[in-house]
């Protein structure tokens, strides 16, 4: 008998190879994201398993590089950019119909500026069953030729306008609904 084997036998062959195909590739995510996020020890031992290592989805996440911090708001946009969050050094994002930030751009044309996500999201998504679901996103813009924006009298001085917009099925930009006047806040992360 093996000397891997105790007197109950051997694991078959098979069930060892899933065993192989499941955990290895998984201990070697955890291994390699915990080489960035945690500095190894020279005394770690190779004998250590996932768990003794922490490995599990609060300490992959809390290793995260450049997480996003609380910037500023639209209002603070000089010419797209932050003072203290230059675009050379820093990406933004924003919250908006979502918990975590959205990568934005923000993007000067002919005349004034829009702050706009990156990644489409799925929206019109009340009812998911009916077909209606597209991706796009939400727009806000301040100095531009819409005709709903700079009205006087109608947004403070700061805010920028709302509006939702979506691709159609032939991939064309569409605008919908909006939600008047906003100064949102702006997140930052490092590049």
């Amino acid at each position: 008998m093996s000397e891997s084997c105790n007197r109950n036998g051997c694991p078959s062959l098979p069930l060892a190879r899933l065993g192989l195909l499941v955990f290895v590739p998984f201990a070697v995510l955890c291994d390699q994201t915990l080489a960035w996020a945690e500095p190894k020890p020279e005394s770690r031992t190779q004998t250590s398993t996932v768990a003794e290592r922490g490995c599990s989805a609060s300490a992959l996440a809390a290793g995260a590089p450049n997480p996003w911090v609380l910037c500023g708001t639209l209002s603070a946009l000089s010419g797209c950019s932050l003072p203290s969050f230059p675009t050379d050094q820093y990406e933004y994002g924003f919250k908006y119909n979502s918990d975590e930030a959205l990568v934005a751009s923000c993007l000067h044309w002919n005349r004034g500026s829009r702050f706009v996500n990156r990644v489409p999201y799925v929206m019109l998504s009340d009812n998911p069953s009916d077909g209606s679901m597209r991706f796009g996103g939400a727009i806000f813009y301040t100095g531009t030729d819409a005709a709903d924006d700079d009205v006087p009298g109608v947004c403070p001085a700061g805010f920028w306008r709302h509006r939702y917009w979506f691709l159609d099925a032939n991939n064309a930009i569409q605008t919908l609904a909006s939600n008047g006047c906003v100064n949102l806040d702006i997140y930052c992360r490092l590049r």
